[in-house]
């Protein structure tokens, strides 16, 4: 307890929580910090581990200011995303391996992760979910930006982009879709998007600070082979077309959110295990993406007669919707061929993902990437 202005404060941390503090407030000048935890103590008198939040927006403040990097406010957590328990494992592993601790087991910093597969099954989500897990700042690059029509100017914005995100750490750095920026570096401007590929490389190898980068990519055949050595990334992911299992726990998620009271939508259907595997079987090749899409569907149905959703309206948007494994049949066999021994499966034990066969060709063959449960 200490004294200020007469009346307690209570401070409610462990050193853990005290050293999770101090690095959230890393970065901000000395004033910037005092404001931060001047904010946070003012509205209960209590200096504890939920202010840690209340420090990291004053951090986002100093990152907007930039207008290189983008300060995404997380979403949900880890339990929020459906199936790839694999990912999710290896991911918990490593929090708090930033902190002091760690380095008393020989530990570095975990430096990122590679994520790839078939549009719609959670990647981004899980780049979301896992700044709220480990609480710290998401910082997501868009590698456009980057460029300026000054010439070096996109060079020195790369390397200013890459100052922040460290001068923040421990931070998350996310870039989705990566291909779209770096897939395509060298051709037709004199250079410029080798060099800013390299500065990013570069960094990437050598880099000190505790920024954990997280990138997607659909089309990973798009980057470059050094981009995907050892040293780069701790690890490459590949997240396929949700098993059964996975496709039961991905319904209930968005049943739950989408239709339990005190929704309008909620009336007498009853979500419980006969309808979620009813809809789980029905929806065979679904990506994550398109059952969210199929529940949000079946609630305009009912919306629009003013009604509470029926268990018909949920099996007339499944009928209704043609999945990516049918309309990109070609494109997804070409990501499973180039991840069956490059990339690791987000699913644990993913060669139980049987299908009929009616979405994509052979595909109870698949065994989605190398088979390593974390």
């Amino acid at each position: 307890m200490i004294e200020a202005n007469a009346q307690a404060i209570e401070v409610a941390l462990d050193a853990e929580g005290r050293h999770k503090l101090v690095q959230a407030a890393q970065g901000l000048t000395l004033g910037e910090a005092e404001n931060a935890f001047a904010r946070a103590i003012v509205n209960d008198r209590r200096l504890d581990e939920d202010d840690i939040a209340v420090v990291l927006e004053e951090k986002g403040q100093t990152i907007r200011k930039s207008g290189l990097l983008e300060l995404i406010e997380p979403a949900g957590s880890l339990e929020d995303v459906g199936g790839l328990e694999n990912l999710k494992r290896w991911l918990k592993k490593r929090d708090g391996a930033w902190m002091g601790a760690a380095a008393d087991w020989g530990i570095p910093a975990p430096k990122g992760a590679l994520i790839t597969g078939v549009p719609g099954c959670g990647k981004s989500l899980t780049a979301s979910c896992v700044a709220t897990a480990w609480q710290l700042p998401l910082l997501r690059m868009d590698v456009g930006r980057m460029f300026s029509g000054l010439v070096g100017s996109s060079e020195s914005n790369m390397r200013q982009a890459l100052r922040l995100a460290e001068a923040v750490s421990p931070s998350i750095l996310w870039i989705d879709e990566i291909e779209k920026g770096f897939g395509s570096q060298g051709g037709g401007d004199s250079g410029t998007s080798t060099r800013v590929f390299g500065t990013f490389l570069t960094w990437m190898q050598e880099k000190k600070n505790s920024v954990f980068v997280i990138a997607t990519a659909n089309k990973i055949d798009g980057l470059p082979p050094e981009f995907l050595r050892k040293g780069r990334f701790d690890e490459v992911f590949f997240v396929d077309l949700p098993t059964l299992e996975e496709r039961l726990t991905i319904w209930s998620l968005h049943l739950q959110k989408r239709l339990a009271p005190p929704s309008r939508a909620a009336g007498a259907l009853n979500i419980d295990n006969e309808l979620v595997d009813l809809l789980a079987q029905a929806s065979e090749g679904f990506s994550g993406a398109e059952i969210a899409q199929a529940v949000i569907s079946a609630c305009f149905d009912a919306f629009s007669e003013d009604r509470a959703v029926l268990q018909g309206d949920l099996l007339r948007a499944i009928e209704t919707t043609v999945p990516l494994s049918v309309t990109q049949a070609e494109q997804i066999t070409a990501i499973r061929e180039w991840a069956s021994s490059r990339a690791v499966s987000a699913t644990a034990n993913s060669h139980r993902n049987s299908y009929s066969g009616d979405r994509l060709e052979d595909i109870s063959q698949w065994r989605g990437g190398r088979q390593i449960d974390f």
